[in-house]
């Protein structure tokens, strides 16, 4: 029986890694994050389970690193994709320093959408695949004005944007 291959993205820690965790048994695996030992030692544990393990280090807040992952799903044998990574903006808008707003928005809201545009060619050609894109409570804060949460602009902008992206995929 061939294995289904799932590539999942923020792998090293989390939520990333509990799905690899989940999906070894009856899964091969391509694990993307930017802390490649991370990935090293993860990968050694899910082999012991019997997966083959790709690791593909890769930063979601850069567009090469997008693409090295986009490269990847091009070869069209992934049919299930987990878009996982993700990170915080966790201060003021006006204490963020440009080029940071730049790349949280890459990582949270742009490189989910890349992902999913890459990898639908292979899922389509062989008529089955699943998609799963993690985002956030937060995504439906907006206006949200508790003073017990964090403010998180720009998390919660790009979360927003990755839940009405996958909401209207899914229909």
């Amino acid at each position: 029986m061939t294995r289904i291959i799932a590539l999942i993205t923020g792998a090293s820690s989390g939520i990333g890694a509990a799905y690899a965790r989940l999906l070894a048994d009856d899964h091969d695996l391509v694990l993307v994050a930017r802390r490649a030992d991370r990935l090293a030692d993860l990968a050694e544990e899910l082999r012991a389970q019997g997966a083959a393990v790709e690791v593909l280090p890769a930063d979601l807040m850069t567009h090469d690193g997008i693409a090295a992952v986009t490269d990847r799903l091009a070869a069209g044998d992934v049919r299930v994709l987990i878009s996982n990574a993700g990170a915080g903006g966790y201060a003021p808008l006006t204490d963020v320093e440009s080029a940071d707003i730049d790349r949280l928005l890459t990582l949270n809201a742009v490189a989910p959408v890349r992902l999913v545009h890459a990898a639908l060619p292979g899922m389509l050609a062989a008529g089955e695949g699943a998609i799963v894109t993690v985002a956030s409570l937060l995504a439906f804060s907006a206006g949200f004005t508790d003073p017990r949460a964090p403010r998180r602009t720009l998390y919660v902008a790009a979360k927003a944007a990755t839940l009405g992206f996958t909401r209207t995929l899914a229909g």
